[in-house]
């Protein structure tokens, strides 16, 4: 496998489609059907993700930021701490200051929307773009660790046949303030690619 110039080619066709439904909270179709994964209610995943995704050329030579978890940061191979979701210096200034009274990774957790079971959010990862690139961008929405959140109280759901009682298992539920909602990129590329497209400028606790 060659490696790529830019990752202008996963928003063509059929990685477009794809990335944008991982954009969308959807998640990667599965590798057998082709499918996308259903919820425990028979219903499309919608977990995470960004409200209304946009495609954008971001600009080489910017500073950006991104959280991993203690694994990664320790146990991780040589491109570890290259990955697809991002967030800007202006974000990360904005989660700087809500961290004067709790740890930044806790802050990235609860408005990054990412549930501790998909990470502790431990390290923050800093690097500088050598090339532009395409994004997704947006706001990110609630995510829950074990299913699509509820919005609507926890009550119930319609699906196929009709008004379903919610018997989901709890959980804790990620969801930013709207009016405090960060803005997150997702970069589409394999992590071997994207270590190459940035570099790396520290790797820090966020504890």
């Amino acid at each position: 496998m060659t490696d790529a110039k830019n990752n202008f080619d996963q928003f063509e066709g059929g990685a477009r489609a794809m990335w944008q439904n991982v954009a969308r909270g959807h998640g990667f179709p599965s590798r057998e059907t082709g499918d996308l994964k259903l919820d425990i209610d028979g219903l499309l995943i919608q977990n995470g993700g960004m409200l209304m995704p946009r495609e954008e050329i971001i600009d080489d030579r910017a500073i950006y930021h991104r959280f991993i978890d203690t694994e990664k940061a320790t146990r991780g191979g040589p491109n570890a701490w290259a990955g697809g979701w991002w967030v800007t210096d202006t974000t990360m200034s904005t989660l700087l200051g809500l961290a004067s009274e709790q740890p930044l990774a806790q802050v990235a957790q609860n408005y990054l929307a990412v549930p501790g079971e998909w990470s502790d959010c431990a390290f923050r990862v800093t690097a500088r773009l050598e090339l532009k690139l395409k994004a997704w961008i947006g706001k990110g929405k609630p995510a829950h660790a074990l299913h699509s959140p509820d919005i609507d109280g926890g009550l119930g759901s319609n699906g196929p046949k009709g008004w379903v009682p919610n018997t989901r298992p709890r959980g804790n539920l990620y969801a930013p303030p709207p009016h405090l909602a960060p803005v997150q990129l997702l970069i589409p590329g394999r992590p071997g690619d994207l270590s190459r497209w940035f570099t790396k400028l520290y790797v820090q606790s966020a504890r």
